[in-house]
Formats: structure tokens, C-alpha cells, sequence
């Protein structure tokens, strides 16, 4: 019998989560705005999504298991408009995985994740 019931973030395998995580731009930014030339759709400006970077980074377990890795990005204070997170959630993965093996979760991240909404120049 378990030495705790289900759901409070206990595990009885051992994860290794302090594997570097590495970043790879995709597009270079020429511009802090995205393009004004763009058609503006529902959504928001389509430059809104272009891909940026990727991230990945590798993950040990030694036995079987399942776990969520997710992926959070700080924004530096002095960056930000007043009133934004600082700290930002973009997205998580599940991974199932066997004794010993490798899980390499893959996050996408756009121009839009990244990005604050200007109300002077609504984009």
C-alpha cells in the first residue's frame, strides 16, 4: 500500500530533471514589433506565430513511470509592462517512459509567446 494516496506530487521512481536544457533560435528578430505588413486575421497579426526558438532537453528515469514536464519562461522585470507576469507558463508534455530510458520533451515557441500586447498600436 501506498505511504500516500494519489495527488500529492510523491513518486517512488527517481527523476533526473537537472539536465541542461537547450534553446535553438529558429528565426532571427529583426524588429521588436512583428510585421505591419502582414494581413491582420482573427487572432491577431499571422507574424504573431511564427516559430522562434525551440527548446529540448533530456530527461533519466530509472524506472518504469509517467510524468509531466513543464515548461515556464521568466521575463526580466524591466522588460515587461506594468501589471504582466513576470513568470509565464507556455505549455507541458506528458512522458511515458520504460527502466533507464530517455525522454527528450520538445516545446515550440512563436513569436506570440513571447510577445505583449501594445494597446497605441494594437498589435
Amino acid at each position: 500500500m501506498p505511504l500516500f494516496e494519489f495527488g500529492f506530487g510523491l513518486s517512488y521512481t527517481i527523476f533526473d530533471l537537472d539536465q541542461q536544457l537547450t534553446v535553438k533560435s529558429i528565426h532571427s528578430i529583426t524588429s521588436p514589433l512583428p510585421s505591419s505588413i502582414a494581413d491582420i486575421m482573427s487572432g491577431g497579426n499571422p507574424d504573431l506565430y511564427n516559430g522562434l526558438l525551440n527548446s529540448d532537453c533530456k530527461e533519466y528515469w530509472y524506472l518504469p513511470c509517467a510524468t509531466v514536464l513543464q515548461l515556464y519562461v521568466f521575463l526580466q522585470v524591466t522588460s515587461v509592462p506594468e501589471r504582466t507576469l513576470v513568470k509565464v507558463f507556455l505549455g507541458f508534455e506528458k512522458a511515458y517512459l520504460s527502466a533507464n530510458d530517455v525522454a527528450p520533451p520538445h516545446f515550440a515557441l512563436a513569436r506570440g509567446d513571447l510577445s505583449f500586447w501594445k494597446t497605441t498600436v494594437h498589435d
